[in-house]
């Protein structure tokens, strides 16, 4: 799989923001998805990371599937960026997964222009002395929940990956837990001014950012440049890379030819959500994306001024609509099967198979980037698997997306992707089409 266009580093780099001084463009949300390069620069690897202010995660932030809490991961890195801190990230534990390291999927150097000063929170960090006015030390409690304990919390103690701190160090001190109050629809920056102007969060050498993802990380709003800076520099882990190189060489899949398609019916709610979520003059063509079939794809594909004719189709399924799926498989399409025939997004232990050069493989995250190779992909709007894709995709250099179809007309020479890929699900423009209801609607990003 190609790894995508990478922007080089300006030479003029993004002074840290203080308090009161913030260098992204106000006005980018008023002029749709076009990213400023110049509004939010990448960093060098060479950049200086504070070793005595820290930003850690809450047990509950992260809260859904892989791709709900790729979003809470966004928005943790530059919030770490913008209040000058180095991200301590913590394991994914919730109903689903026991432990899951982001680096499992992404690759961890390519986000490094983002901001370089993240890892996973069992490396070794804070081990330098800490102040006495800083606080004392105490048993570091509960910072996790275990998949069968249905909530039930667990003692940072009991999980053997965490890092387990220097006694006097840093780490050891208990978090100071930050507090959102509502994120919904809240600027991410607006979040960093509030933790940077209040003395109680800007002092202290360990913050942990906690609440609910729902009203928390995973729901606030980062601008265009923001969302162009992260995903283009999005790219897979070492294994996930290797492969899909090998799996594109096994089925003859050749990188920006093929057409991707994703199946999302969310446990049945997916009809429902596209009702509840947007106007009628767009709650068809996304809840028609909830039902698509091979006929409809083909729809899809020749309005893009493409032929099937000859083409290879990559399938990506929820698997929750066998019929769906089977319209696809009697059309020759290919996906990767490892003998999970369990839903792939939904229950617990049906992520991570073994894959064809015999190493622990996250399926979620296999087809994600399998996805983003193709030269069109067909989605839904209403999923965050398919959003994450889109986004991907635009950020390595505007492949086309349709998560809605036919595609409502909301703006002049860019296609409603587009617009909601702007400011996701937020903002001026998606006051034209998205509903009232939608709780993002109400940030005005």
């Amino acid at each position: 799989m190609s790894r995508g266009r990478r922007r080089s580093a300006p030479a003029a780099l993004l002074t840290l923001m203080s308090a009161t001084a913030f260098t992204c463009a106000g006005a980018a949300s008023d002029t749709g998805p076009m990213v400023d390069a110049s509004a939010l620069l990448p960093l060098p690897a060479s950049h200086e990371c504070p070793t005595d202010r820290y930003l850690t995660l809450g047990p509950r932030t992260y809260t859904g599937g892989f791709n709900n809490m790729l979003m809470t991961f966004q928005a943790a890195l530059l919030l770490a960026r913008y209040t000058n801190r180095t991200f301590v990230v913590p394991a994914a534990r919730n109903d689903r997964y026991k432990e899951f390291r982001f680096s499992w999927a992404v690759d961890y150097e390519a986000l490094k222009p983002v901001w370089p000063c993240f890892f996973d929170s069992d490396t070794p960090w804070g081990e330098g002395p800490a102040p006495e006015a800083k606080g004392e030390e105490v048993t570091r409690t509960v910072l996790t929940t275990s998949p069968g304990s249905r909530g039930r919390r667990v003692p940072t103690s009991q999980v053997a990956s965490d890092f387990h701190p220097k006694r006097g160090s840093l780490a050891a001190l208990p978090p100071h837990r930050a507090s959102l109050q509502n994120g919904v629809g809240k600027k991410i920056k607006d979040v960093a001014r509030e933790f940077n102007e209040d003395p109680d969060v800007h002092n202290k050498p360990v913050i942990m950012v906690g609440g609910s993802a729902w009203g928390g990380l995973m729901t606030t709003c980062m601008n265009p440049n923001e969302n162009g800076l992260f995903y283009a520099h999005v790219e897979p882990s070492p294994v996930i890379a290797a492969e899909i190189a090998h799996f594109q060489k096994l089925k003859g899949l050749v990188d920006g030819e093929y057409i991707g398609v994703h199946l999302r019916y969310l446990e049945g709610k997916c009809p429902g959500r596209a009702k509840m979520f947007y106007m009628p003059a767009v709650e068809k063509q996304i809840a028609a994306m909830c039902h698509n079939v091979y006929s409809h794809t083909a729809k899809v594909v020749a309005g893009a001024g493409l032929s099937m004719a000859g083409r290879q189709l990559y399938l990506a399924s929820d698997r929750q609509r066998p019929m769906a799926d089977k319209t696809f498989e009697q059309q020759g399409s290919i996906s990767y099967d490892r003998g999970n025939k369990k839903d792939k997004y939904f229950g617990d232990g049906t992520h991570f198979v073994t894959g064809h050069l015999g190493g622990k493989v996250f399926e979620p995250a296999f087809d994600m980037f399998a996805l983003v190779g193709a030269k069109l992909f067909v989605g839904n709007m209403l999923s965050t698997f398919s959003t994450n894709v889109a986004n991907i995709r635009f950020g390595h250099g505007g492949r086309r997306s349709v998560l809605a179809w036919p595609e409502p007309e909301v703006m002049k020479e860019r296609t409603f992707w587009e617009c909601e890929r702007a400011t996701f699900w937020c903002g001026t423009v998606t006051k034209e089409w998205s509903s009232v209801r939608h709780s993002k609607a109400h940030g005005n990003c």
